[in-house]
This record gives C-alpha cells, structure tokens and sequence, in this order.
C-alpha cells in the first residue's frame, strides 16, 4: 500500500464553453492518482465536476464501493438530477463513463483502492482538506458565472435546489469533523 494520493479539479467550464445560465452542471478537467495509477489526466476528457464535488462529500467518513450512488464519484455526465418520491433522497443520474475507486474509513484513516487493487492510505484529516478545497473551487467557480436559471419543470428546479441544500448540509458537516 501507498500515500500516493492525489486528485486535482483544473480547467472549470461550461459544457459549451460559454457563461450559459441554463447550464446547471460544471465541466471540466482532473488529475487522479491512486498508489501510483493515474486513473486521468487533464488531457483526457471532460468529466462533471460539480457532480464529482458532491458524490466526494457524500462518501465523506462512510465506506463507499463503486457505483453505489448511481453514478461514478467522478461522472462524464449528470443528465438529470431527482429526488426519489419514496425515500426522498437525491439522485444524479448520468451516462455509464466515468471515474470510481473503493474508499475506506478506520481509524482516522482513508483508504482509497482502484478498481485494478492499487491502493493509497491517507489521513482523514488530509482527506477531509482535499475534499473541502474540491467542493470550495466549484462554489467559487458558480459564483464567478452568471446565475443559474431554474428548468422549467417544476421536478427539476427543486432537484437543483436539493443539489445545493445537500451540499452545503454536508459541507458544513465535513468543516465540523476533526
């Protein structure tokens, strides 16, 4: 097993390259390694960022396999975003390509594992900051655009809001953990 962790969001853009207000879902880059395997580069595709940011908070301090939120931690894409009548929570639901890695959690430890066994421990503490400067450069990266609109449909608009309630929810949780 390695330290050899790193991931690294670059590159932040529209899906059309433009300040598009009706976008609701940020692009771009990353850079992703895993006890020595580079899982990508920012060379290699567009992934979602804004949806990666948030599947990471989501997987904070609880053990996750892939594909367990009906997506990959890192997607290609989001195309839709709901909230489940039955249980209440909230899904994004997107195209089969993207990144996902097994992540771990004992004793204020991280262990991130690729699909391919390469392994990675870090400390929670290390996890927790690259998790939260993640999330900070896609907020960041909203508040610089133009404001979003909201979709027409009425299921739609309130998935977004979800997105961001449950974002700054888990947020905020992340910051309190030591």
């Amino acid at each position: 097993m390695s330290d050899t962790f790193e991931i690294r969001f670059t590159n932040f853009h529209w899906i059309d390259h433009t300040n598009n207000p009706d976008d609701l879902c940020l692009h771009g880059q990353a850079f992703i390694q895993i006890g020595g395997e580079v899982l990508t580069t920012e060379q290699e595709g567009s992934w979602t960022l804004s949806a990666a940011a948030f599947n990471l908070m989501k997987s904070f301090n609880h053990s996750y396999k892939p594909n367990q939120f009906s997506a990959q931690l890192v997607p290609c894409c989001g195309h839709m975003m709901i909230i489940d009548e039955n249980t209440q929570e909230f899904h994004m639901l997107g195209c089969p390509n993207g990144i996902d890695w097994s992540i771990h959690y004992e004793n204020k430890r991280v262990t991130h594992t690729t699909r391919w066994g390469k392994q990675a421990s870090i400390s929670l503490a290390k996890w927790k900051t690259i998790v939260l400067v993640l999330a900070q450069q896609v907020e960041d990266f909203y508040a610089q655009s133009k404001t979003k609109n909201l979709p027409e449909e009425k299921a739609d608009w309130k998935a977004y809001l979800r997105f961001w309630e449950d974002w700054h929810r888990m947020k905020k949780q992340i910051q309190g953990m030591v």
